[in-house]
């Protein structure tokens, strides 16, 4: 996979964690955690996103697990059964997310880092972001990210870049194969 395949299928970075609440799943606990400020959907800071929004579609709410494609939350959904098995207490820190929310974080980026070039290692625009599609996990804590890390194959839920390690998506291919690809490294 080239460098440029890898660049699109990266998604926005870390936010602010604060606890929304716990959700009893399968005998297992996770939180879906968020910050408040962002529960809204308000449109995002303008500058870069008309045209990445004119081609997206929302799948869900915010953080929503039914915003995630059916065998990326059932994939997720087996691992921290897996996890919570192992003692390691998983917590989903973002997940799906909408068009208008991804854009507001890319432009947050932009604005932050001043180029889209930069603002594009920690966020991308929705129409290229894996949490739009539904296929990428923000996991915390650390030690819950380091389990999915060493067990996420069998899951098909593979850490993909070096720099993130909190970022997860889903492919079924790593799923039957049981191997993830190497982390695409720091740009």
């Amino acid at each position: 996979m080239t460098s440029t395949s890898l660049r699109k299928k990266r998604s926005a970075g870390s936010a602010t964690l604060v606890a929304l609440g716990g959700v009893l799943l399968g005998g297992a606990v996770f939180a879906v955690l968020g910050d408040p400020s962002e529960a809204s959907d308000g449109g995002g800071s303008g500058g870069s996103g008309e045209s990445a929004l004119a081609g997206c579609t929302d799948r869900g709410d915010l953080d929503d697990l039914g915003g995630l494609t059916d065998p990326t939350r059932q994939a997720w959904l087996a691992a921290v059964d897996a996890a919570a098995a192992d003692g390691a207490e998983m917590s989903l820190t973002s997940g799906y997310r909408t068009c208008q929310h991804q854009q507001r974080l890319f432009d947050e980026k932009v604005d932050e880092y001043g180029s889209v070039e930069e603002a594009s290692v920690w966020a991308l625009p929705p129409d290229e972001s894996n949490h739009v599609r539904g296929i990428a996990l923000d996991v915390g804590p650390g030690p819950a990210a380091d389990w999915l890390q060493d067990h996420g194959a069998r899951f098909g839920l593979c850490k993909t870049m070096s720099w993130e390690w909190w970022h997860f998506e889903y492919d079924p291919e790593w799923e039957r194969s049981e191997s993830c690809p190497d982390p695409a490294p720091r740009p």
